[in-house]
């Protein structure tokens, strides 16, 4: 899982490190955000930061009260780079992206098969995480798969890529039989035209033998 620090930028608590632990992690001005910064220009659900394997996105969530990625407000989910700045009111934070061990990379999926039970166990976990994290039907509008849109690959888009790796698999070996097929014709006929041309060459050759006899 991919490990999301705030760094505090500036201000009497500059250096500051918040961890992000959860996998929706929201701040504003409500109790139930899990960070509360003080100062104004802030909503009561002012942004959330997502977590997923190997992304993290952050997702403006107050229409009125800006969120500020690098020094331009955004409007829609935003993939988070480290190293970038991240202002809340006027509050700025710097992100810090880590990959920790337990969220080391799992071994590259061979099968449609195998991609089918991984999502099915990965979504088994996120469930039981999500409740134990407290999330209930109110989170279901902050869903971390639904905001990375193109950002990140979906778990339906994973199993189309892997049918079509394995379908251009089999077209490239399909192409690949068909190459040796035709090279095997072409050494045969070659080889054909080879024995055609040196019993020609051995009959002419008697042929001249016996008219000089003659």
């Amino acid at each position: 899982m991919m490990e999301v620090k705030l760094v505090v930028a500036s201000g009497s608590h500059q250096g500051q490190v918040i961890e992000v632990k959860r996998e929706i992690f929201e701040i504003g001005k409500s109790p139930r955000c899990q960070l509360n910064p003080g100062g104004p220009g802030i909503g009561r659900h002012h942004c959330a930061i997502f977590r997923k394997e190997g992304f993290a996105a952050v997702k403006p969530l107050d229409p009125v009260e800006k969120t500020i990625l690098n020094g331009t407000a955004i409007t829609k989910p935003m993939k988070l780079r480290n190293g970038d700045k991240l202002q809340v009111g006027s509050m700025t934070f710097e992100i810090q992206l880590t990959v920790g061990v337990s969220g080391q990379k799992l071994s590259k999926v061979q099968s449609v098969t195998e991609a089918a039970a991984r999502i099915v166990e990965k979504k088994q976990i996120e469930k039981k995480k999500s409740k134990a994290a407290g999330a209930t039907d109110d989170d279901s509008d902050l869903d971390i798969f639904a905001i990375f849109g193109e950002e990140a690959p979906d778990e339906e888009d994973q199993l189309v890529s892997i049918m079509k790796r394995n379908r251009d698999q089999a077209a490239e070996a399909s192409e690949e039989k068909k190459d040796v097929e035709e090279d095997a014709m072409a050494r045969e006929k070659r080889l054909q035209e080879s024995t055609r041309n040196a019993a020609g060459d051995a009959i002419k050759a008697m042929l001249s033998q016996t008219r000089k006899g003659g």
